[in-house]
């Protein structure tokens, strides 16, 4: 399972950094136009005929600055998400409940952000159950050694060789 949570967080981190990338890149191709469209909705809102309109203005202007904002995040949580999932095995609960919240954080700003960030959250409650297997494999094997020790009839070298069969 932790092979397969690897997976999706590389598919989402790629997909997180590529779209974070063009809604970056849209944003600077078409910068000036926004900020003539921002110096227009301002001279524009004195007036109460235009105000309208220019309301309308101003908020798709903020729109596209969540977008711009957004694509930042994405690029950030994108990286920051390969990194976590790489994180040693004891510190799984920290690294899934991250994957999630990396996963989250952009869609603050635009819920479609979620259609490519989901396969990291994917990722992280994958890599959660992945921890809890682990554990009670763990822990069925140190209970198996214990009933054979606690047997008697076997020697040390068998008890030491049945445990690594288990894992």
């Amino acid at each position: 399972m932790r092979i397969t949570a690897i997976i999706l967080v590389i598919i989402g981190a790629l997909l997180s950094v590529g779209l974070g990338a063009k809604w970056l890149s849209d944003y600077n191709q078409y910068k000036d136009q926004i900020k003539a469209a921002a110096q227009i909705s301002s001279s524009l809102s004195a007036d109460k005929d235009t105000a309208a309109a220019s309301k309308e203005v101003d908020e798709s202007i903020k729109a596209v600055d969540k977008l711009r904002l957004c694509g930042i995040f994405l690029i950030i949580c994108g990286i920051l998400s390969v990194v976590t999932v790489f994180l040693p095995f004891r510190l799984k609960k920290i690294s899934s409940a991250a994957l999630v919240v990396l996963g989250i954080i952009p869609a603050v700003f635009s819920p479609v952000a979620l259609i490519v960030t989901a396969f990291g959250i994917l990722g992280g409650i994958f890599l959660f159950f992945a921890k809890a297997k682990a554990r009670e494999r763990h822990a069925h094997a140190a209970n198996h050694m214990a009933e054979t020790v606690a047997d008697g009839g076997c020697e040390r070298t068998h008890v030491v060789f049945e445990c690594f069969m288990v894992f």
